[in-house]
Formats: structure tokens, sequence, C-alpha cells
């Protein structure tokens, strides 16, 4: 049992019901303002939620057996359920774009003199005062659709894992180990506040129903029970129009892995000398399997909707691992570690990697230790195979600007699009207007070419346990690591210029089916992404550790430090050579510890933790906001807990996290890490504020 207590931010309602370009849906100007009383701005802050409420289920149980003196064979199996819902603000609609698709070639035909939801309305006059005839020719046409209620989505994931082990000793020193593991997630979410816009644009083709009403002016839509919708109306949409339109959107989805794994292990009777252990070993076989699918339904599987697009994923594909390890005692001061494991993928072939360790006790108070090794991670199933996600996000097209006395083989591949030469010969130039520069949009998905990722690492530290003090230890670790091929999304803008630049006897102007254009205007409509090995990340830095743990007079004492210091995280750009150096902001500070303390006599115990989060940068170029704004102070968080042990089945407790109160810092939609809803950044810092659990847990 929980409680959570936590601070809200209270924000005043300002409710735009529709905007027709510079007006409101009465014929009134549009105003919008940073006065919260006198804005006609809508306010989805009032919608949002700091933090998603959930529920959480779980149950475990396991079993252990001796089955004689050389066997053993154990078992365990767990389920967790997390039911959750989020609430977010109306959803929006521009009637132009969303149902019309005015951006991507359509028209609404909508005459503002003729149409009966402009004709001789305030509205309409304003409109036609301003010479604008046609509904096509209006800047905007936006309105949050509160009629359908608030936006939102109901999550329930549950999670089954069962695994096993027998494990047997083959000789006093060498032991064998056969394990299996089981485990599916399923996710069902069903999503409501959607709007049919398909529906929505025969609802909105209307005529006289011979009785002084309007009706829909397709007869098969009338059978579907069309019935009209007037998006302009400030007084509302009917509710006979939100139950026509209203949709209700969902997915549903799975993750299975099945592992098998036998390992032998053990000593080999041999050593470099009689003061040295002999040489340890593991050797083994694995076998891995991981399938995927994500089913959304058919109106977002469609597009139909005003949620954004998602098709449908499926895929699977499995490895077979072969890997051994070997500890070599060299010197009573010396010792090598080698591990080397290879694997054989489904999805992208043979994959190596290995390790070289080293670790030197000098004396009997300090240690060196250190490690060189390469790692590999193989893209997993929504990298390789995700359907993909509709995005709208910004796209520079490399023909923007083209005439026909630019040379160069994007000059030319552009050039061999008929509309594109078309409107060169008509305007001198191919010169985007603003809407279709900004309304590319496309979808992310997987990609069955994209390969794993491969890294290189260097640790090297010092273990300390003085003499002096024998309850105290620290250890210090340096680490540079490198990670070539990264995955990730490949931006867009690079799709096209790596699509046009190729020698024009090469050129495909559909880039391999990634890019559509419109046939008339040349405009590019659509430019898919999809998963690739695009960048290069770069880290280093100092991990430090230190505990300290004593048995006083009267109960016992525990002291911990865990620290981490960021020397650099950058990510490069393969292709672009670009680098982000993003050490120092929001997500990645140069410097972050805990502190935890703990004191424990007889049945009670009292823990305090500290939590440090040094000041940062939201970006380290900035040119966007005033060095004040840029400046995140650090923050401090203190936690404490008391517990009490009734018997060794039976522990309750009580707890405050963030005792003090601290609240996170507020960003702006300016800011890189600003997250919204949250007016900060989650990720980071704290949200809740102060607050207060209790639990008691029982072992059976």
């Amino acid at each position: 049992m929980v409680w959570l207590i936590r601070r809200s931010l209270l924000v005043h309602h300002i409710s735009l019901k529709v905007r027709i370009g510079d007006y409101k849906g009465d014929g009134t100007p549009f105003v919008r303002t940073g006065d919260v009383e006198t804005s006609d701005a809508f306010n989805f802050h009032e919608y949002r939620s700091m933090i998603t409420p959930l529920n959480r289920t779980f149950a475990a149980t396991g079993l252990s057996l001796d089955l004689d003196d050389k066997s053993r064979l154990n078992f365990t199996a767990n389920y967790s359920r997390v039911e959750s819902r989020t609430r977010m603000e109306p959803i929006p609609l521009d009637t132009r774009n969303d149902i019309f698709k005015l951006s991507r070639g359509g028209t609404t035909g909508i005459d503002i003199a003729t149409h009966p939801w402009f004709a001789g309305t305030d509205l309409g006059n304003a409109l036609l005062q301003d010479g604008i005839t046609n509904l096509d020719d209006v800047s905007l046409t936006f309105r949050r659709l509160y009629e359908f209620g608030d936006r939102g989505a109901e999550n329930v994931r549950s999670t089954f894992r069962v695994a096993g082990d027998y494990e047997y000793d083959l000789t006093d020193s060498i032991y064998l180990n056969v394990s299996a593991t089981y485990g599916v997630t399923d996710q069902n979410q069903k999503n409501h506040g959607d709007i049919n816009l398909e529906r929505a644009r025969y609802a909105l083709d209307i005529e006289s129903d011979g009785a002084g009403g309007y009706q829909c002016a397709d007869d098969i839509a009338r059978i579907s029970g069309c019935v009209p919708f007037n998006p302009f109306a400030y007084d509302g949409i009917s509710q006979e129009a939100v139950n026509y339109l209203a949709a209700d959107t969902g997915l549903n989805g799975s993750i299975e892995q099945y592992v098998v794994t036998s390992v032998i292990a053990g000593d080999i009777d041999f050593a470099f000398s009689d003061d040295v252990n002999n040489l340890g070993f593991a050797a083994g076989v694995e076998y891995r399997k991981e399938k995927g699918q994500e089913t959304p339904d058919p109106l977002r599987q469609a597009g139909i909707v005003r949620g954004s697009r998602i098709a449908k994923t499926k895929g699977e594909f499995d490895v077979v691992d072969v890997f051994a390890e070997l500890h070599v005692p060299i010197l009573e001061q010396l010792n090598l570690d080698f591990a080397v494991r290879v694997g054989d993928y489904s999805s992208v072939g043979t994959t190596t990697n290995w390790t070289i360790g080293i670790d030197a006790p000098i004396s009997d108070s300090i240690k060196l230790r250190g490690a060189l090794a390469t790692a590999v991670r193989a893209p997993n199933v929504s990298d390789l195979f995700a359907g993909g996600t509709a995005t709208a996000a910004f796209v520079v097209d490399p023909c923007n600007g083209i005439s026909n006395a630019d040379t160069g083989n994007i000059a030319d591949n552009c050039r061999s699009i008929s509309a594109i030469q078309n409107r060169i010969d008509s305007d001198g130039a191919f010169v985007l207007t603003q809407v279709e520069s900004q309304n590319t949009s496309g979808l992310l998905s997987g990609s069955e070419n994209v390969k794993e990722e491969k890294a290189d690492t260097l640790t090297l530290g010092i273990v300390l346990t003085p003499e002096w003090l024998d309850d105290l230890q620290m250890s210090i670790d340096y680490y540079d690591i490198e990670i070539d091929d990264a995955i990730a999304k490949t931006d867009r803008t690079v799709i096209l210029n790596r699509c046009y630049s190729v020698d024009p006897s090469e050129f495909d102007a559909n880039c391999g089916g990634l890019v559509r254009r419109d046939g008339r205007s040349g405009a590019a409509l659509d430019v898919n992404s999809a998963s690739g090995n695009e960048n290069i990340i770069k880290t280093s830095g100092i991990d430090l550790d230190v505990s300290y743990q004593t048995n006083l007079d009267v109960g016992d004492l525990y002291l911990g430090l865990a620290a981490n210091y960021i020397d650099e995280y950058s990510i490069t750009g393969i292709e672009s050579g670009d680098t982000q150096h993003l050490e120092g902001e929001v997500l990645f500070p140069k410097l972050r510890f805990n502190i935890n303390a703990s004191y424990s006599i007889e049945n009670f115990n009292l823990y305090w933790q500290l939590r440090y989060w040094d000041s940062t940068k939201d970006r380290n170029d900035n040119t966007l906001m005033t060095d004040e704004l840029n400046e995140i102070e650090s923050r401090t968080y203190h936690d404490a807990r008391i517990s009490y042990s009734f018997s060794d089945s039976i522990n309750a407790y009580f707890g405050i996290k963030n005792v003090f109160d601290k609240q996170p810092p507020q960003l702006t939609q300016t800011h890189k890490y600003y997250q919204v809803g949250t007016l900060t950044n989650g990720t980071a810092y704290d949200l809740y504020g102060r607050s207060f659990y209790a639990d008691i847990k029982l072992n059976f």
C-alpha cells in the first residue's frame, strides 16, 4: 500500500474554440497575448499531468531443490501488470490540411459566399470583406475539438517470465549448468478523443434536406449515418455530429524472448607457481530468439484520424552465441582475464567481441585494474521491423531554388523530374512556398538493412582498502567508450541529399521507395526514414565509489558515495561530420552523485540519501536564449526512510522522498529539454515534490 502526495501546477483555462484566419468563429478578431485573461489562445497545460497515474500488480515465486550431493534445480516465475491512463488537451483540427489536405494538393471546394456555414454569418462577412472568397485562401482554419472530450490513452502492460536451471558437479572443481528462460510482455492500448477525417469530409459536403435544415450530400454516407458537421460554429459542434465522427483507436502488441544456455565452468588443474591459484575457465553456447509484433487499429493504419499514422510491426530474429572466458593468475599480484564471444545472428550475420582484463594487487591495500574490450549491440526487433510512425518534422529539399543555370548531380537529378522542370520553365526556378516546405510528412520505420553497433572500450581503475581503516573501500575508474555505427533514424534531409547527390545514371526519383513528390507541383509530399547506422558516440569520464561499514557498540553504520563525472559525451553524424557536444547539458550533467547512510539497531533501520544533479546548460551552443535562461541551477534532493522488522518474514517501512520539497527548474518551449505538460524535464528532475509512502513486505 502506497500513499502519494504531490504538488500540482494550477493554470488558467484559455478556451479557444475556433480560429479562421485572423478571426474567431463569431467573426471578431483573434487575439493572442501573454495575459491569460484576455488571450484567445488555447491553454493545453490545464489538461496535462506531470506524472502519469499508475496501478502496479506484481507476484513472484521460486523453488530451489538439492536433488543429490552433485545436482541442484532452481525455478522462478514472476508476473507483473501495469495500468496507466494519460490525459491531454482535446485534439487540434485544421480543416484545410487535416481534412482536405491542401498542403498536399487537395482543395476544400468551400465557397465563402454560398456555403451554409459561412453565407450570411458574421464570420463569412468578415472574410469576404478581407477579399477571401474561398476557404482554400484562408491562412488558418483551426480549432480544438472540445466537444469530443479530452484526448487520452489507457494502457495495460503485463509481463510474464519463467526461468529454470539445472546444475551438476562433474568433478569437485568443474560444474555444468543448463538453463532456460521464457518471457513475454503484452500491451493493450485504447485511445479516445480522435476524429474520423474521412467521415468529416463527407459531413462537410452538405445540401438542403428540404425541411429547412441540411443533410450530407452523399447518399451512401447518409446510409452510413452521416450528419452535417460544422467545425466553424462558435457555439459548438452538435452532439449528433460528435457521435458520427468520434473515433476510438488503439493498438495491441507483444514481445517474446526464448533463451537456452549451457555453460561448463570451474578450475583447471594448472598453476604457474605454488603461490597462485589454478586457472579458471567458463565456456558455453546460448540460443536466443526474440519476436515482436504491434498491430494498430485500422483507422491509425490507414491514416484517416487526426492522431499520427502508425503502420503494423511484425518480425523476429534468433542468434546462436559461443563464448569462452579464462582467468589466469600469473603472479601472486597479477591476474589476467580473457573473454571472447562469437554470435551468429539471423539478422546481421556473424559478430565477435572480446575482452582483455588485468587485476594487479600491488599491496594489501592497493589494487590496480583495467580492461580493453570490444562490444556489439545487434539491432532489436523495433530497429529491424518497426512498421513506422508518422512524422512531419521539417525537411530541407535539395531541389529548392534550383534553376536551369545550376550544375552538378543534384541540379541534374532535380530537373529530371518533370514537375520540377515545369516550374523552373514557368517561374525561372523551383522555389517552394512556405506551406510546401513545411508539410513534408513521412513514416519513421525500422530497416532490415541496419547493422550492429560496434564499441571500443577502455577502463582503468584503482581500488583502495586502507590498512588503517579496515571498513573503508574506495574505487576510482576512468572510462573511455566509442560507439561506431550507432543506430538511429536517418535524418530525412540526409535521405534526400544522399538520393539526389548520386550520378544521374544511377538516380532513382523515388529514392528506393522512400520519397514521393506531388506530380503537379513537384513538392516532396512524403520522405520516409528508416533505422540506419548514422552516428559515432563518444563518452569518457570517471566513476567514484566509496563505502564504509562498521559495527558500533550500539548498532551498525553504513556510509556510501557513488559519483560520476562526465568529461565528454558527443554524437557525430557519420555522413555530415557535425558533432554535438552534450556534456554539461540537462541530461548529461558534468557531476552527479548519491550519498547514502544507514543505521541499524536491533529491528530498526534508519536510512537517508542525498541526490545531487550538477548545474547545467540547456544548450552548449545556445543562440536562442539569454545566458540566464540557458543556465540551470543544480538540484539537491534528500530522501529518508524508517523501517521495522517484526520478524524474519514481516517488515514495515515509512518514507519521505524529497524531504525539503525541492521544486524542479521551470523550462519553456524554447528550451531544448522542455517536456510538454511538465514545464520542466522529468528525466533529470524530481516532479513530485515532497511525497510520502508506506509499505509492508511479507516473505513466505
